[in-house]
């Protein structure tokens, strides 16, 4: 949809929609935006969910390596033996055997336990669904930290940063002073 249309669904303007979207794309809510193809459509290919395992200490480090692999569609860390999940598009079940023991198995301490190829797509909703009370987890520009609270915030032309706390902006406004006054108009902090 366009915001436009959304604004006319919402009651509220298009550049309120718009400032709105970008503050979810801010605080790192919303990563991107992309089509969702229904894998049943398509008339050649293999769509699998794979479950394998890996260390402890290798999760993250494997999760991102697995990530970066054209053929796997999504990526999850998961709890108990089985740490891993993914998806993965491929043009055969050959294919799909053969990324499997070359590729997947080729990244160390990863186990392959097993797969299921997809055969029909009941529901596809990606991400979660947001109910009320739930808040957004926001990490601190400059240490990093996940902010607790109220966060304190700084506009920088026209994205918000955010910080843990005043000292994290008075730190950030020291290490990136020169360009922020380049960008900035005056009063354009809040929350401070």
């Amino acid at each position: 949809m366009s915001y436009r249309q959304i604004a006319r669904m919402a009651s509220v303007s298009t550049p309120t929609v718009e400032s709105r979207v970008k503050r979810l794309f801010d605080t790192g809510l919303i990563r991107r935006i992309a089509a969702i193809i229904d894998t049943g459509k398509i008339e050649h290919g293999v769509y699998a969910v794979v479950v394998a395992k890996t260390t402890i200490q290798n999760l993250s480090i494997t999760a991102k390596k697995l990530a970066a692999l054209d053929n796997i569609r999504n990526v999850y860390t998961t709890s108990g033996d089985n740490n891993l999940l993914f998806t993965v598009f491929a043009d055969s079940l050959v294919s799909l055997e053969s990324f499997l023991s070359e590729k997947v198995a080729s990244i160390e301490g990863v186990s392959v336990i097993s797969y299921d190829v997809i055969t029909a797509v009941a529901k596809d909703e990606p991400g979660a669904a947001i109910r009320p009370g739930w808040g957004i987890r926001v990490s601190c520009d400059q240490c990093g930290d996940h902010v607790k609270g109220d966060p304190v915030f700084l506009k920088v032309e026209n994205m918000e940063r955010y910080f843990c706390s005043k000292t994290c902006l008075a730190a950030y406004k020291e290490r990136f002073g020169a360009r922020i006054l380049k960008l900035t108009k005056p009063s354009s902090e809040t929350g401070a």
